[in-house]
């Protein structure tokens, strides 16, 4: 801040902002460090892709297992009047 000085005046008060004053406004949280350095994203990426695979898996198995009501003989049916 500029503030002009009377003639004759070698030194003047220099105006600061108080304490508490912030410049400008925080666009985004600070990085987790912590979890950076100890590998928690990656584990929790891995423990994620497992679980991914094994529905997979079972999914896949259960579709390829032969379905109960295909394989049964169809019955005549014997209230059916012609």
């Amino acid at each position: 801040m500029r503030v002009k000085v009377k003639e004759g005046q070698k030194y003047f008060d220099i105006k600061l902002p108080p304490e508490e004053f912030v410049f400008g406004i925080p666009n985004r949280p600070s990085t987790p460090i912590k979890n950076v350095i100890c590998n928690t994203y990656a584990k929790e990426a891995e423990e994620a892709l497992k679980e991914r695979e094994a529905v997979l898996k079972v999914l896949n198995e259960d579709s390829k297992s032969p379905r109960s009501h295909e394989n049964k003989p169809l019955k005549p049916n014997v209230n059916r009047k012609e």
